[in-house]
């Protein structure tokens, strides 16, 4: 299921991708659907994905013709769902929202009326589904806010750290892969998703921007319960720990569409291990959290050299380099991840807002 929220300046590349995905076209045994909302048309479509290969023009029948619908409403993902659903049995599930993302503060940016997706909303959306994979072609949404939000609605999730480029995942080699082997489990497509991405930007300019993981999320409430344990021995002894915390932050891996300088997220995964190496007294809070990261097959994650010097590892977190660029903190305090961890008291105590 691809939910293309192509309502704003994406509007071609949605059309390059749908053509991606007409070069495969479903089969007996994976039915590919599409909803596609462009900004050039208001007229908004459910495809059944059938195999054509002018690259031109979309030749798959149109299942649904929806009229204008606002793709940052969670009724219209949830609509969609429900319909793929109904129409298109499966033994597996997978959907992928495609569009602009940024993290906590949401994906699918719809122009007409301005709306967007947040996280809250995903999850409302998605409940009382089954989906095995949730997959978003979209900058950023790589996040553990992210993931902890919609943990109870799927099992593995597919997100990039950075940047994502304009021509988006390769529908194409991933499709063809999945129909050449339509009994892989969601674990293992998500990998296949993740090496084709990396593979299909190997030779670009874009090669030291892509970075993309698959986490499993039935492994993801250990991470955040030990992160909430030491998000707790930070906030009741930052003073003791405010230089650590500072130098970790300082010198993690930061994210921000190409902006990486201002970016207002850091690899989780790089924060806690430097935070580790500077304060001997935080080992028992932070082994746990680096040992789950790095030993328990919860991540596979991938990304190239060059900006990205600690190596991605997949999940970034939310701390912005300074207090100017802490935007937004009462919507932040709203985040699943945010409440249960306590970060954005941190967040708030650390940049004394």
């Amino acid at each position: 299921m691809a939910y293309l929220a192509a309502d704003n300046n994406l509007d071609p590349a949605a059309l390059d991708d749908l053509n991606e995905m007409e070069l495969v076209g479903s089969t007996p045994e994976v039915a590919i659907v599409a909803l596609l909302d462009r900004i050039s048309v208001q007229d908004s479509k459910i495809y059944y994905v059938e195999k054509d290969f002018d690259m031109t023009k979309i030749a798959s029948p149109v299942v649904k013709d929806l009229g204008e619908v606002n793709t940052g409403e969670p009724a219209t993902l949830r609509s969609f769902v429900e319909f793929s659903m109904r129409t298109y049995r499966a033994e597996r599930y997978a959907l992928v929202l495609w569009d602009h993302g940024d993290m906590w503060f949401g994906c699918c940016w719809d122009e007409h009326p301005e709306d967007h997706l947040t996280l809250e909303e995903i999850q409302q959306a998605l409940d009382g589904f089954v989906v095995n994979l949730v997959g978003f072609d979209a900058c950023l949404m790589a996040g553990v806010d992210v993931a902890y939000e919609i943990r109870n609605e799927a099992s593995v999730m597919v997100a990039s750290e950075d940047y994502t480029p304009w021509y988006g995942w390769p529908y194409d080699t991933i499709l063809e892969d999945l129909t050449t082997d339509p009994d892989v489990d969601e674990a293992t497509f998500g990998r296949i998703i993740v090496d084709d991405y990396m593979e299909s930007y190997k030779h670009t300019y874009y090669r030291n921007y892509v970075t993309l993981a698959a986490i499993d999320l039935r492994l993801l409430g250990t991470l955040v319960e030990d992160f909430a344990c030491l998000a707790s021995a930070l906030i009741t002894n930052l003073d003791e720990y405010r230089n650590a915390v500072t130098g970790a932050k300082n010198s993690a891996d930061r994210y921000y569409s190409c902006s990486w300088i201002s970016g207002p997220y850091i690899d989780l995964h790089a924060f806690v291990r430097k935070l580790e190496n500077m304060e001997e007294d935080l080992r028992s809070l932070t082994s746990p959290i680096v040992h789950n990261l790095e030993t328990s097959g919860f991540i596979y994650s991938k990304c190239n050299p060059g900006l990205h010097i600690d190596g991605g590892f997949g999940l970034t977190i939310y701390f912005p380099r300074n207090r100017n660029l802490l935007y937004y903190p009462d919507d932040y305090k709203q985040t699943d991840f945010a409440q249960f961890t306590n970060w954005w008291f941190l967040l708030e105590q650390y940049f004394g807002k």
